[in-house]
């Protein structure tokens, strides 16, 4: 969803208008600019809470060679887990599958979680068939996804018979941040990784943002309820 940021704030402007008819408009000469903060921060609550038909995600891009190759972006150990650089946009996974594997991995553990800490034992850890993984920062300080762990090579597809291990990435995809972007004429867009359906709720729920800045709890949380999925 690309949606015109002066735009969503004029239809927040109507529909705040029609949900609290009747009431003086004394919210001030900022209401534009709380607005506009409120729809940035409204799109990726919804992103976090959205159903995976709403979603539009994002191929991780690391060509180094040809298509779906990871080496850039790729780091491998001997134990057969590995590391995954993540983009600077990044905020949710919406799919990791290695060509090794027999699963695929959707959601990331929690660091410190009971499941994180199981996967330093190779007896506990995530396998090919159950494959795991989790969002942390590496020596570099860099943001990685690490998994556990790649299967072995098969002989009918040995590439790399040096290592023991195939991490060959089959699918990398996430879901970005919300971001706003200017025209060269200063038009101003909000990019959100939602289907254009979905606008109303990004709308409901900046409005509902607004509303708790101005202590109007109760009407916030009706406006919250008609935001959600």
């Amino acid at each position: 969803m690309k949606k015109k940021i002066t735009d969503l704030i004029s239809k927040s402007r109507i529909a705040l208008d029609e949900i609290r008819t009747g009431t003086e408009d004394d919210f001030g000469a900022d209401l534009d600019s709380e607005l506009r903060q409120s729809l940035t921060l409204a799109a990726d609550e919804l992103l976090q809470e959205a159903p995976v038909g709403k979603l539009l995600p994002q191929r991780v891009i690391a060509f180094t060679n040809g298509d779906s190759d990871y080496d850039a972006i790729r780091t491998e150990y001997s134990d057969g887990h590995g590391s995954l650089v993540i983009p600077d946009d990044f905020l949710l996974l919406y799919e990791l599958r290695l060509r090794s594997w027999q699963g695929t991995v959707r959601t990331l553990l929690e660091p410190g979680s009971n499941e994180a800490q199981m996967q330093q034992s190779r007896w506990t850890r995530g396998t090919p068939q159950k494959p795991k993984a989790m969002l942390e920062t590496d020596e570099k300080g860099q943001r990685v996804i690490t998994y556990w762990t790649a299967g072995r090579y098969s002989p009918t597809r040995a590439q790399n018979m040096q290592s023991v291990y195939d991490h060959f990435v089959e699918k990398f995809t996430y879901i970005p941040r919300s971001s706003v972007t200017t025209d060269t004429d200063k038009t101003e867009w909000l990019n959100v990784a939602l289907t254009d359906d979905c606008e109303k709720n990004l709308i409901y729920r900046a409005l509902s943002l607004v509303l708790i800045t101005k202590k109007e709890t109760e009407l916030a949380s009706t406006v919250r309820g008609l935001s959600n999925f």
